[in-house]
């Protein structure tokens, strides 16, 4: 790689910069009033099933525009919201039940969404031509994040039945930390191919397990996305 990367790209490599690039984080949906909000879209940017809704490229793309500066983070929605299992956000379900047996497994497979790598595509355009370019990054859930929402079948306190599965039935789990791991990879080689300089893996629910169950349990199935995303030479970084 050459040495006139943006700011943030070269700071993600550990390369000198000009200035300490800040990534500051905000919930980009219901907490914050000025994101745009299409007709026919939901309570989230990129969500929604009208005309101008999160199913085509250009309204997952405004928000991102709007609000990137030394790294835009684009506003869609994770692979989670793409399994064909149960899932939540905020206060919607969709359908299915949630994961339970082997079964199950079956189930977990990706649904193709184009209009992510389209809305990239559109940010990356458009970011190209200021006078510092904006590197995009893209996203997606961590193994533990995805695989709690599934098994709990929506937002937990205290993740029993994700853990009491990961506990009596190991070799179930690792089925599915393969699983997700392999749809998260393909998620990001996705996005990182369509033109994410960079991308984030969001485990938040990781702190409910300790660093051990994590190490044990959750660990390889993240070093297997982080370690197929190095072909794409694209610095990937982890929060919980």
């Amino acid at each position: 790689m050459g040495t006139d990367l943006p700011p943030f790209l070269a700071a993600c490599r550990g390369q000198a910069t000009p200035y300490t690039p800040v990534w500051f984080m905000r919930q980009a949906g219901r907490s914050v009033a000025r994101v745009p909000r299409p007709a026919g879209a939901g309570e989230h940017p990129g969500r929604g099933e009208g005309p101008g809704s999160g199913r085509r490229a250009d309204p997952a793309a405004r928000p991102t525009l709007r609000r990137g500066r030394g790294g835009a983070l684009l506003g869609h929605r994770s692979p989670r919201h793409r399994l064909r299992c149960r899932r939540r956000s905020g206060h919607r379900a969709g359908g299915g039940k949630p994961f339970q047996d082997a079964k199950d497994l079956d189930r977990l497979r990706p649904v193709p969404a184009p209009f992510v790598e389209e809305a990239l595509r559109l940010v990356t355009a458009e970011l190209s031509h200021l006078p510092e370019p904006v590197p995009v990054i893209g996203f997606a859930g961590g193994p533990f994040t995805l695989a709690s929402y599934l098994v709990e079948g929506g937002p937990s306190q205290g993740f029993a039945k994700a853990k009491a599965l990961m506990w009596s039935e190991p070799e179930l789990w690792a089925d599915l930390m393969q699983r997700l791991a392999e749809i998260t990879l393909a998620s990001l080689r996705a996005q990182v191919a369509a033109g994410a300089g960079a991308v984030q893996i969001f485990e938040s629910w990781g702190g409910a397990l300790s660093p051990a169950d994590y190490r044990r349990y959750v660990w390889p199935a993240l070093h297997h996305v982080v370690s197929g995303l190095e072909p794409q030479q694209s610095p990937a970084s982890s929060s919980a």
